[in-house]
């Protein structure tokens, strides 16, 4: 829905995921949006069936919207400068940083939004480090919110206290419910230095793994 305010103002849009289908849930709220808005004509969303195809769509003001893969983003994501771009399922892309870093690129002529919207299931260590950084001041000016399941009152009138989640919060624990129900990213469980260990603190980009090293 942040994306649909844009539609009067910008005038390229990118909705961007680890392959097409990730961007199809994001996609599919937005052109909905514009069409239900008047900013959008039905006839102007093209969302082929193969769902390894691109979709796209033209608002009534000019602005496109287009879903980009990251399949070969190096080459994709080189070649124009968009508004605002929507990163779509962003705890699931390998290489997190670099991608951001190349985003930040590509909105700085226009000096543009980057939205990165998703939820915190299976989400790698990235993903939790730059929510977590986001969560306070830092020196990009980017800002963290966390939405919870329970704050959708038309599905869950009570709340947090409907029994679903206190069941849940009983069986499996209150940090298993803030992960998968409460919009809070949890650090990787598989981590021997959980809580301490940091991707931008612990891990040198420039250096390739090599086996003849000693473990």
């Amino acid at each position: 829905m942040e994306g649909l305010t844009w539609l009067p103002y910008a005038q390229l849009i990118w909705l961007i995921g680890k392959d097409y289908e990730r961007t199809r849930p994001e996609f599919t709220y937005l052109a909905e949006g514009g069409i239900s808005t008047g900013l959008v004509s039905p006839g102007q969303v093209h969302m082929p069936l193969d769902k390894h195809q691109p979709w796209a769509l033209r608002a009534i003001t000019g602005c496109i919207v287009e879903a980009v893969t990251l399949a070969d983003w190096k080459k994709s994501l080189t070649a124009k400068a968009p508004d605002v771009i929507i990163v779509c399922e962003p705890g699931l892309i390998d290489g997190l940083h670099d991608v951001v870093e190349l985003l930040w690129g590509r909105l700085s002529e226009k000096r543009g939004a980057l939205i990165l919207s998703g939820t915190s299931d299976e989400a790698n260590e990235e993903w939790y480090e730059l929510w977590e950084g986001w969560s306070r001041e830092n020196p990009e000016g980017g800002h963290s919110f966390s939405m919870p399941t329970w704050d959708n009152t038309h599905r869950y009138p009570t709340g947090r206290r409907e029994r679903e989640f206190l069941v849940y919060a009983e069986k499996y624990g209150r940090e298993a419910l803030l992960s998968h129900y409460g919009g809070v990213p949890a650090s990787p469980r598989d981590l021997v230095l959980r809580g301490f260990w940091k991707y931008g603190v612990h891990v040198d980009p420039t250096l390739e793994f090599n086996p003849s090293y000693p473990a």
